[in-house]
C-alpha cells in the first residue's frame, strides 16, 4: 500500500478587516486528511463567512493532481443571535489522489470590492 501526502499547510484562514461595506467576510479551506493512499477519498471544503447574506464567490485553486468525485457540494447558513445576523456557504468537493506522491492544493480566492483576498 503506497501513500499519499497532502500538505497541511492548505489549512487556511484569512480574515478580511476594514471592507467598505462594513462587513467583515472570512474564508477559510481544510482538508478531511493529509496522509492516504492513492485509493482513498478526501473532503475538500472552503467556508465563506460574513455579516452579509450576499458573500462573495469563491476562486477554486487548479485540482489537476485529483480526481473530482463529487462536488462543488454547497450549504449555507443564517444566524441571528441577540440581533446580529452571520451567515455562511460551505463549498466542498470529495476527491481522490490520481497518483501517489506529495501534493500542495494551492490557494482559495475571493474577490471584495475589487480586491482579491
Amino acid at each position: 500500500m503506497k501513500t499519499i501526502y497532502i500538505n497541511k499547510s492548505i489549512l487556511i484562514t484569512i480574515l478580511l478587516l476594514s471592507l467598505s461595506t462594513a462587513q467583515d467576510v472570512s474564508l477559510k479551506a481544510t482538508v478531511s486528511a493529509n496522509v492516504m493512499t492513492v485509493d482513498d477519498r478526501f473532503e475538500y471544503s472552503v467556508e465563506v463567512a460574513g455579516k452579509s447574506t450576499s458573500l462573495p464567490d469563491v476562486e477554486f485553486p487548479d485540482f489537476k493532481d485529483f480526481y473530482i468525485l463529487s462536488g462543488p457540494n454547497s450549504s449555507t447558513s443564517i444566524q441571528f443571535i441577540n440581533g446580529s445576523m452571520t451567515s455562511s456557504k460551505t463549498l466542498s468537493f470529495i476527491m481522490q489522489p490520481k497518483a501517489e506522491g506529495k501534493f500542495t492544493i494551492g490557494k482559495a480566492a475571493i474577490e471584495v470590492n475589487g480586491e482579491t483576498y
